[in-house]
């Protein structure tokens, strides 16, 4: 899905993560959905655009906000998720080099948010790993699980 900015502002997105656990050993996609829209749509892709007419001052105002929230429905009286470790963790050899993303954690590790600038024009391709634990509430058992890699590009139009 494209998110863009507008020249010289910002945007901010909400976006509900729904963790699922690996099947047979393989990471699942874990569905998003940018509740901001109304009707709400999938996200597949965080693919974020900037105006390349932008001035070099209006550059480093911008931002693209998401806020991924861990979706309350697979909150449960036996089971609950939170963000782990950060909440990501970048694939190899598809990080962030130019380091436009930062994140941080809230809510109680329900809520991660990533804030997107794009100072340059050199787009850049990254992909990363959700990670978020799964505690058994009655046990107090934790397992650690990761997405399968939602991508995205920042570039400028």
């Amino acid at each position: 899905m494209e998110f863009s900015v507008p020249q010289g502002g910002s945007n901010i997105c909400h976006i509900d993560v729904y963790p699922a656990t690996p099947v047979k050993g393989v990471a699942q996609d874990w569905r998003m959905v940018n509740t901001s829209l109304a009707p709400e749509k999938d996200v597949d892709r965080l693919d974020v655009q900037f105006a390349r007419a932008s001035t070099p001052q209006q550059r480093q105002l911008e931002r693209m906000i998401f806020v991924f929230s861990i979706a309350e429905s697979v909150q449960t009286d036996l089971e609950s998720w939170r963000f782990f470790q950060g909440g990501i963790m970048y694939c190899e050899g598809k990080a962030d080099y130019l380091d436009d993303n930062s994140f941080a954690l809230s809510d109680n590790g329900k809520a991660l948010t990533m804030s997107v600038k794009c100072l340059t024009d050199i787009a850049e391709s990254y992909n990363f790993s959700f990670m978020a634990v799964q505690k058994t509430n009655e046990s107090g058992e934790c397992q650690i699980y990761a997405s399968s890699d939602p991508g995205g590009d920042i570039r400028r139009v």
